[in-house]
């Protein structure tokens, strides 16, 4: 068991080298895989795109909760439930990463997934006219409407082990 740990400590110092030189996760997966073993570099991002490393979080640190909102330098409105929200779950104790780049929504998700994070709150001006934000799981298959004033005690919910 111990030669387990350590090989999987060595290989995760190696990962971390790697996203540090690189910048990002993907290129270090790209990377990983071809000094590894003849690998298509482009049938490897595919590959991670489609199932992103499950890192446990006692191994490798990420965030519990990635807060991703859309529009985030267009609304006011957006702006200022994402801070809202972000102070509430720091607060709480819930190690949160508020991705507020001025991206499209699909590469703010695609990102989250290809670091781990395993929660993502979505906050845009269409949910919050309707009184909501979108919640998936990173193991989840469809994304789900949670009530706007229900975000924090839900996300409490989910991050307890049962």
């Amino acid at each position: 068991m111990e030669e387990m740990v350590r090989l999987v400590v060595e290989a995760l110092v190696e990962v971390m080298a790697v996203v540090e030189a690189y910048g990002n996760v993907e290129a270090c997966v790209v990377d990983v895989a071809v000094k590894n073993g003849p690998v298509n570099p482009p049938y490897a991002t595919r590959l991670l795109r489609k199932r992103p490393l499950p890192f446990a979080s006692k191994i490798f640190p990420v965030v519990e909760v990635a807060l991703v909102p859309i529009g985030y330098y267009k609304s006011a409105e957006v702006r200022a439930a994402a801070d809202r929200l972000y102070g509430e779950l720091a607060a709480a104790g819930i190690d949160v990463l508020i991705d507020d780049r001025d991206e499209r929504p699909g590469v703010l998700f695609a990102d989250m997934d290809l670091i781990g994070v395993p929660h993502r709150v979505v906050l845009s001006e269409r949910g919050l006219a309707a009184g909501s934000a979108e919640y998936k799981g990173r193991r989840d298959d469809k994304p789900q409407d949670v009530a706007s004033g229900d975000i924090l005690s839900f996300l409490r919910g989910k991050l307890t082990p049962a």
